[in-house]
Parts: C-alpha cells; structure tokens; sequence
C-alpha cells in the first residue's frame, strides 16, 4: 500500500509557471524507456532533530540502459500523509561515471531532479546514488508515532528486479509494541505482502527487501511504529506562528507592493483638479489639432484619431478625399477610397501631419497632382501611424499638455509586475505559499495603478474639460 503524493500548491505554481515536465512521468524519466532497473537501495537514518522527525536519505539505483539515454527523473514526494515534506541537501553521483548533474523543478507533488547531460549519452550497466535530506517524515497518532514511506515509488514506467531498504534507528527510540512493523508491494493501495521487513537488533535497524520482481507501476512501501516520547510534534504555538508567516506573507506582500504602487500614482500619476464642471462648448479648442484633443482626453492615440487627422487635412485642402463604389455581384458593394495630393506645401502642418503626407504620397513639397489609393498604402500604413503616433505624443508632452509620455508613465510599476511573473514562473518552487500567493495578489493591484499612471497637467486637465464640453 502507497500514499500518493499530492500537493494543491503545486496545481496552482504549476499553471503559472507552464513548467517544462508537465505530462512527464513523475517518478523517472529518460530518453526512451527500455531500461531496467536492477536493483534500488535505498538506506535512511532517522532523527529527532527537527519537529516531527528528519530523514537522512541514500538512494543508491543501479539500472541497466538498452539503448543510448541521457538519464533519468527522480522526483521526491513534497507530502506524505498530509504532512508537508522539506526537502534540503541535495546531492546526486555516479559510481560507473555516468553525468550526474541534476537540475530541480515542481511537477504533480514531487521536487523532480533531472539527472544527465543533454550533450551526453551513456549506455548499459549504469549507477546514480542520490543523497538528500527530508524534515516532517513522522505522522502522530493517539497510541503510537509512525514511519510512512514509499521506498522507490508507484509511477516508474519501468520494472524493478530488486527493491530493499535500511531503516538505522536512535538508540534511544523504542519501537511499538502495539504496530508491529509492515511492509506492502505492488500498485497505489495494494495490500499485496510479497516482501518481508526485519528488526536487527545489533545494528538497530529495520530491514526490508522485496521477494520478487516489481512491474511498472509498482512499490515497495514500508511502515515503522514508534513508542509515543522520542518525536516531537509541532507545537500548536509553532503551528500558529507558521500560519502567521503565511498570512504575513500573503497579506503583507500585497499591501506592500499595492503601498509602493499608490504612493507612486498619488505623486506622479493623477491630474490636478480642474473646475469640476463641465461647460457646454460649440468651437474646438483653439492651438489644437483633431488627433490631439482626442490624445489628451484618453491618454492614448488610437486609429480614430489618425483617421481624424487624414479628414482634418482634407478640411484644410491638403489632400481630397475621393470614394469609390466597387460593385460585386454576389456580395455587398465595397466602397474603395483615394486620396489626391492637392497642396504642395509643409507649410502649416505639424510634424506628425507631415509624416502621415509623406507616408500616402511620398514627395509633398513638388507637383504635379498625384493619387494614392488606399489599398495601396499596406506595406507603408503600420509604420507610418506608429511613427505619428509617437510623434503626437511627444507634441503633447512638449507643450506641456502631459507630464511625460503616457506610454511610459507606469514603467516603474510595470517593471514591478514583470519582476513580480518572473519570480512566480523561475523561483515559484522555492518559495513558500504566502509568497506565491502574495505576489498572485499584487500582480493585478499594480497592474491597475500601473494603468492609472499617465497623468495630464493643469493645461491638459483644462483641454480635457473644454472638449468634454463639446459632447454636451
């Protein structure tokens, strides 16, 4: 019988983060599958150095390659009976000079250390002994404390021709006298016994080993009581101040990051008060073209404004504006539109309206007459908006309409939520919960601020007001 791991923290990082061993098995992984593994020993010593019980672990896994494999996945539960593991002293080597370096992610409950060289292949009788450290293995009861553990796990896709394990004990720990010790073989809830698990005295450990081969999918598990006295729970003090930590970490970390991001609008992202009445007005602002009011009243030049732009030159007789209809037998009518340069001149024009000309046309400044139709302009449009758009913007901060460029106004909090996703997608594995779900929290908050950043001047507030009159 086996616990499977399972850990709701993970689900949660995990669709965050798109983490790279999503849909891999859990437990062991290689190029292909076809290796066998020979034997899996593994030796633990327990202790009562920390709460709950701490466990020096040896995994030593001699395998066998039929082909050639880059090296495997070990992963290493991060809960066992609902107690929550913390895994430290992470070490792997090889006897048979296999690489041995590993990297560590989070995937399904388990820390997963990727063991091998991507540059490197190896082949046949191989050896990978892991070394890691693991705090809160012990699970209390009323009448006894008790050692829970999956020795090589449920989920390899591989089989196993021998399993065994070494359990060294305090001397001063008493085993149960009411839970015998046991041991189970087989898939996730088998009860099957085909092992048998000693108690030697001499060395004080317990030993236990399979009698047979295991499959894929199949574990050798194995159970230990103690005498009440040895391990130490976690207080309900020591309880109380982690569920602190974590709510310090989850409340704390928003209302830092929300203080910085208000602080920073409050003195650098409103606009100044305005008359605060809206009078109707029938004339538009003086000074100002179309495409800047329109700037100035919503922070953001879009393609209406550069439309509006294109129709205010045809006002001013730069260009003429020519519609075509395009009949079409089975569908609607499409209407197709041409303009038609007709002054030769940059005299009056703004700088973004000289760019928007010279985008259509191309020359301005010289005859004859010429037209451009719109369908033409494709390959040219996109780059000369964005130019002009960029160019309104810097018109409207020169002048003093805006502060500075709306686009950049919330730089420093968007900074703050880039930094905020990339810790959550590199280092969310390391971090506790209050952290992850802290920075989850912050993110939207300063996301909002960061959206409320730009901010207009006394000027631009009274622009604002007089073409909001213009609507009345």
């Amino acid at each position: 019988m086996s616990i499977k791991p399972f850990n709701w923290l993970a689900l949660v990082v995990s669709f965050f983060c798109a983490s790279v061993f999503l849909g891999i098995n859990s437990k062991a992984y290689a190029d292909t599958n076809n290796f066998v593994i020979n034997n899996f020993d593994a030796k633990y010593v327990i202790s009562n150095t920390d709460y709950q019980g701490t466990l020096k672990v040896v995994e030593s896994i001699d395998l066998t390659f039929s082909d050639n494999n880059h090296g495997i996945l070990r992963a290493i539960p991060n809960t066992y009976k609902d107690n929550s593991l913390d895994i430290s002293d992470i070490t792997v080597t090889s006897s048979t000079g296999a690489p041995s370096q590993f990297s560590e992610s989070s995937s399904n409950g388990n820390t997963v250390l990727k063991i091998g060289d991507p540059n490197r292949t190896v082949t046949g009788k191989q050896n990978y002994t892991v070394s890691y450290t693991v705090s809160n293995v012990i699970t209390f009861y009323d009448m006894h404390d008790e050692f829970y553990w999956d020795i090589n796990g449920t989920e390899w896709l591989q089989s196993f021709e021998k399993v065994s394990m070494s359990l060294t004990l305090p001397t001063s720990v008493s085993l149960s006298t009411q839970n015998q010790s046991l041991c189970y073989t087989g898939v996730f809830g088998s009860t099957e016994k085909n092992c048998e698990i000693t108690y030697n005295k001499e060395t004080n450990t317990i030993i236990s080993r399979t009698l047979g081969t295991l499959q894929a999918g199949q574990s050798l598990t194995a159970i230990v009581g103690f005498e009440k006295g040895y391990f130490t729970p976690v207080s309900i003090k020591e309880k109380l101040s982690g569920v602190a930590i974590i709510l310090a970490e989850t409340f704390g970390i928003p209302l830092l990051l929300g203080g910085i991001a208000f602080s920073h609008w409050r003195t650098k992202g409103r606009d100044p008060k305005g008359r605060g009445v809206i009078i109707p007005q029938y004339e538009p602002p003086k000074g100002l073209l179309p495409a800047e009011v329109g700037a100035i009243v919503d922070f953001k030049v879009d393609q209406k404004d550069i439309t509006a732009t294109i129709i205010d030159l045809a006002i001013r007789g730069y260009i003429q504006i020519i519609e075509t209809k395009v009949d079409k037998k089975i569908f609607k009518d499409t209407v197709n539109y041409t303009f038609k340069l007709t002054k030769f001149s940059t005299s009056g024009l703004s700088d973004y309206e000289t760019t928007i000309l010279v985008g259509i046309f191309g020359d301005i400044t010289t005859g004859p007459e010429r037209t451009v139709e719109l369908k033409d302009l494709e390959k040219t449009y996109y780059t000369t908006v964005s130019t002009s758009k960029k160019e309104i913007k810097n018109r409207l901060v020169t002048e003093g309409y805006f502060r500075g460029d709306p686009a950049k106004s919330g730089a420093i909090l968007w900074a703050i939520v880039g930094i905020s996703f990339a810790m959550l997608v590199t280092c969310a594995a390391i971090f506790g919960p209050g952290v992850v779900i802290g920075l989850l929290l912050s993110m939207p908050i300063v996301t909002a601020f960061a959206y409320a950043m730009p901010a207009r001047t006394a000027l631009g507030v009274e622009v604002k007001e007089y073409a909001l009159g213009l609507k009345l």
